[in-house]
C-alpha cells in the first residue's frame, strides 16, 4: 500500500507497480493517501498500544574501558594501559518490545574517580569496536558524579526502548540515586 503525499503521483504509482509487480501481488493506493498517514497518526495517538515492538535501524551503545590489546588504535588508548571501546547495548536489526529494557552493571575504573561517563553512541554497523570507527556517532554526552565514599560502587545502567524515544537511567546501587536522560531514535 502506498500512502503519503508523494504516493499521490500517478507517475510514482506506475513506476512502483511496474518495478514490483512480480514481487508483490497487490499494490494499492487509498483515495486520499495523505489522509491515510494523518489517520494513522491519530489512531496511534488514541491507541498508543498499537505499536508493540520495533526493529532497530541502528546499533546503540556506550563507551567502556578494558585493558589495551595489540592492534588497538593509539587514538583510543589511555596512558594507564587501558583502551576505550564501543560496547553495543542493542544491535541493528534486533526486534525489541516497546519499553524493553537492557540492563548492565558498571563499576568505576578507579577508587579515586569523581564521576562516571555513560556517553551514548549510535551506528549503522553491527560490528563497531571503537567509538571512533567509521559511522559511529556520538548521540549524547552524559556523566554522573560519584559520592566521596568510593568503596564498592556499582551503577545499574538501564536503557529503555520506548515508542518514540530511548530512556537511559543510571542508578547508584549504594545510595539509590537515579539519573535520567532521554534521546530520540536515530
Amino acid at each position: 500500500m502506498l500512502v503519503g503525499g508523494f504516493s499521490e503521483s500517478e507517475y510514482l504509482q506506475g513506476r512502483i507497480k511496474k518495478e514490483f509487480n512480480n514481487v508483490v501481488s497487490n499494490i494499492s493506493v487509498p483515495k486520499q493517501p495523505m489522509i491515510a498517514v494523518l489517520k494513522g497518526g491519530v489512531q496511534y495517538g488514541l491507541q498508543v498500544g498499537t505499536v508493540v515492538n520495533r526493529v532497530l535501524r541502528r546499533t546503540y551503545g556506550t563507551d567502556i574501558i578494558r585493558r589495551s590489546m595489540p592492534g588497538d588504535p593509539a587514538s583510543q588508548m589511555l596512558p594507564n594501559g587501558y583502551t576505550i571501546i564501543f560496547d553495543a547495548l542493542a544491535g541493528r536489526g534486533k526486534q525489541i518490545l516497546v519499553n524493553q529494557k537492557v540492563v548492565r552493571k558498571f563499576k568505576p575504573h578507579s577508587i579515586m574517580q569523581p564521576s562516571i561517563g555513560f556517553d551514548l553512541y549510535v551506528t549503522s554497523a553491527n560490528n563497531a569496536k571503537f567509538c571512533n570507527d567509521p559511522g559511529v556517532k556520538l548521540l549524547r554526552l552524559w556523566e554522573i558524579e560519584l559520592p566521596d565514599d568510593y568503596e564498592d560502587i556499582t551503577i545499574l545502567f538501564t536503557i529503555t526502548f520506548g515508542t518514540v524515544e530511548i530512556l537511559a537511567t543510571a542508578e547508584n546501587q549504594k545510595t539509590g540515586e537515579k539519573y535520567h536522560v532521554k534521546v530520540k531514535y536515530e
